[in-house]
């Protein structure tokens, strides 16, 4: 451990040259006397606007999508841009140093130095003047950490070989470093290594004043570390509050201490239903029964537990753009009402928002940039969307699916409220039934603030309706 007590040692010293010109930088210094567990000092008081989880409405954003170089102080020029979403927690996908032997790929996943932020995206003073900005506009902010695996040039690949699973490997004769082999796993049997992980995660919300985490591939990590790391987090501090994400759809992922994981399977069938294809196996029924299978586990109901949900993020925005895997902006907007409306926390991935019609890989030298003006229509509407999100209605109320072939139709009821939602899954008209207690009600058309009837009962392709019932005595 020599090593890296010294590479402590000299971040540390460096975090200390840093704090003493942030007077000049415009940072604040950190509190006297605020100091953490570990000899960790606290850069910052806690944000006391952390959401309760299922209060969470969410933005992933892509650094490189927001400018080639400097994209931390980019994302910060963003902030209200993103607030008008009615986000209240960014996550920002890996900033740290990356492998350089991956360089011509250029993954944001593969770490080569945990203890820096890799120049292209800013320094540490651009991360906490963004989260201290985020901060005073309402907004969380989570760090994208990467626990499965290094890149093969990591530092520790060298100084701590023990870390790893076959870190012999990288030295072989033949090894091709330009290839995915490269990753190194970590080998979580190792105490130390356990130690080192757990104080980065620590020391990250220490010096830099962050959230929580979102923990990529976090299944392929044991259970008993998450316990462990989860406890030290949540103890970190008195009055630190963290958002913990864990990029799985097992439910006991909850169980280890996450707040938070994905609901994989219903981006999964959300997918398949829109494509059109199979239609007598990919039905709005399925999509149903999906839905009440990641809710149904007894983990579930305990409060602080929730699914993020979304119809698209990184991954599948990288294989294809939302308007190819929905066949078209329309399509596209009305996955992302079921993804909004069924349960769960709300998720939009950078670039959604501007109905960005190409696929879009978040790799060094391949990324693009986006010209976050180039569709204020598709913007307005995401914006209105997600006001629509903040109810107790979808954090809280039940699910009541009706029967219709080609539209998802389901009420949400919470307390004397509830809300009926149709969705035409298919690029053509469809009609859809309704009992006449709802055929018959006057609504509140949510995505409009206009009073509606039901004079047909049919919807354009992908068309949608959210809407509120009036004088109902709906029951929880």
């Amino acid at each position: 451990m020599e090593d890296t007590v010294m590479r402590r040692f000299l971040t540390a010293a460096a975090l200390c040259m840093l704090l003493f010109s942030c007077g000049k930088t415009g940072v604040d210094s950190p509190s006297a006397g605020d100091v953490g567990h570990a000899g960790l000092h606290f850069y910052d008081e806690p944000f006391d606007g952390v959401p309760k989880t299922d209060e969470i409405r969410m933005y992933e954003a892509s650094p490189r999508c927001f400018a080639a170089e400097g994209s931390l102080q980019a994302i910060r020029s963003r902030l209200d841009h993103i607030k008008a979403l009615n986000v209240n927690v960014i996550w920002i996908m890996p900033i740290f140093s990356g492998s350089e032997t991956r360089r011509p790929y250029g993954s944001p996943y593969s770490m080569r130095d945990f203890y820096s932020i890799d120049p292209e995206y800013g320094t540490v003073d651009d991360l906490r003047q963004l989260v201290k900005d985020a901060h005073s506009k309402g907004m969380a902010v989570i760090l994208d950490f990467v626990t499965k695996h290094t890149g093969s040039d990591c530092i520790w690949v060298k100084e701590h070989p023990g870390w790893y699973k076959d870190a012999d490997v990288f030295s072989e004769p033949g090894f091709d470093p330009a290839g995915y082999t490269e990753a190194a796993e970590f080998d979580w049997s190792n105490r130390e290594l356990r130690d080192e992980i757990i104080y980065l995660m620590k020391y990250w919300i220490a010096v830099t004043n962050i959230d929580g985490y979102r923990c990529d591939s976090a299944s392929a990590v044991p259970d008993d570390f998450w316990i462990e790391a989860v406890d030290s987090l949540r103890n970190l501090q008195e009055g630190r509050d963290v958002i913990l994400l864990a990029e799985a759809a097992q439910p006991v992922l909850l169980e280890d201490g996450f707040d938070m994981n994905y609901g994989w399977h219903f981006c999964d069938m959300l997918e398949k239903v829109f494509s059109g294809e199979n239609q007598s196996v990919y039905t709005t029924e399925a999509l149903f029964e999906v839905n009440e299978e990641e809710w149904s586990y007894d983990v579930m109901s305990e409060p602080g537990k929730t699914r993020l949900r979304f119809s698209t993020n990184h991954d599948r925005s990288a294989e294809a753009s939302p308007l190819e895997t929905y066949s078209s902006y329309e399509g596209s907007l009305a996955a992302f009402v079921l993804a909004l409306t069924m349960g769960g926390a709300p998720m939009i991935y950078s670039s959604q928002e501007i109905a960005w019609p190409e696929r879009l890989s978040f790799f060094k030298g391949n990324a693009a940039v986006m010209d976050w003006d180039s569709a204020p229509e598709a913007y307005g509407t995401y914006c209105r969307l997600m006001q629509i999100a903040d109810s107790d209605v979808l954090r809280k109320g039940g699910t009541h699916p009706i029967s219709n072939e080609d539209v998802m139709t389901f009420l949400r009821t919470y307390g004397d409220k509830e809300w009926l939602v149709a969705v035409n899954v298919r690029d053509r008209v469809s009609d859809f039934a309704l009992p006449d207690g709802l055929l018959d009600a006057d609504y509140t058309d949510l995505t409009t603030g206009t009073d509606f009837r039901f004079s047909t009962t049919s919807l354009d392709p992908y068309g949608y309706l959210i809407l509120e019932r009036k004088s109902t005595s709906a029951q929880p």
